[in-house]
């Protein structure tokens, strides 16, 4: 169940087309646990307290990117991406490295997000995400974040399961989808009704699981205007030191084994130094 309030069709307008505004209560869904007869309701909500921007869903996007600190975004322009990269030319957030083609852009992610922690990327719909795959699949092996966001067809295409190109052509617009989720720890279409909750919780698993995440951007959404909290992006770090202290002091022989997740995750040789020496 979503619950929605659309405004009238007025401006903003963008390039000539009526540009809704959504007033959303943030995403609410019928759920019946296992062993239980009986649904209940769940809801993922941002408080609306803090919801005081009108953004477009691509601004939405780019701040985030911003305010996670990537000064660049790597990719491939093409027809399904080209109104998010417009808003990316014109905004204060990361630079556009364009690349000769998908797969050089997922290892330029990937070694962009070894060296600076994070990165992302930006392909177009079925020929393009598949091509950056390969890439992609190395990253979620190498535990390495990469933010991979796709433009997707039309909504209103997806919806009725249109012959577009970059599809195989059968009107299954979740093959794709599937094809990013073997590789990725989170994903989601975007919608307007999702754009907020579905956007910062692919960002933050892509942070805390240092894994790639899996953003589809339907190509006639990133100028819509929704309703988006003020507040800045953050994602918190919390470790009990107590409990790591009591687990090495209650081990029989202490051993130091540095793996391919030590440098993923941010971790220094000498960090465990005081209690392997004591």
């Amino acid at each position: 169940m979503t619950f929605l309030e659309f405004t009238k069709f007025d401006k903003p307008r963008n390039h000539g087309r009526p540009v809704p505004t959504i007033f959303f209560e943030p995403l609410c869904w019928l759920v019946r646990p296992a062993g239980n007869s009986e649904e209940i309701i769940v809801t993922r909500k941002t408080p609306t307290s803090s919801i005081t921007l009108e953004e477009s869903i691509g601004d939405v996007l780019l701040r985030r990117l911003r305010e996670v600190g990537l000064a660049h975004v790597f990719g491939v322009a093409s027809d399904f991406n080209l109104e998010l990269l417009e808003q990316m030319e014109s905004a204060d957030g990361p630079k556009w490295v364009g690349c000769c083609n998908e797969l050089n852009a997922s290892y330029a992610a990937d070694g962009y997000a070894r060296t600076h922690g994070l990165s992302a990327l930006i392909t177009t719909y079925g020929v393009g995400e598949l091509s950056a795959l390969c890439g992609i699949a190395g990253a979620f092996a190498e535990h390495l974040p990469i933010i991979a966001i796709t433009g997707a067809p039309r909504i209103s295409e997806i919806a009725r399961g249109g012959l577009v190109h970059h599809t195989v052509g059968d009107g299954n617009f979740q093959n794709m989808m599937e094809c990013g989720r073997q590789f990725s720890v989170a994903q989601a279409r975007i919608s307007p009704q999702n754009a907020v909750v579905e956007i910062d919780h692919c960002l933050r698993a892509c942070i805390l699981q240092k894994q790639p995440v899996y953003l589809q951007l339907p190509s006639d959404l990133a100028h819509i205007k929704i309703e988006t909290p003020q507040a800045p992006f953050l994602v918190t770090f919390s470790s009990d030191t107590e409990m790591l202290e009591d687990f090495v002091n209650t081990a029989g022989n202490r051993i130091r084994l540095y793996t391919l997740e030590t440098h993923s995750r941010d971790l220094k040789p000498d960090e465990g130094d005081r209690w392997l020496n004591d």
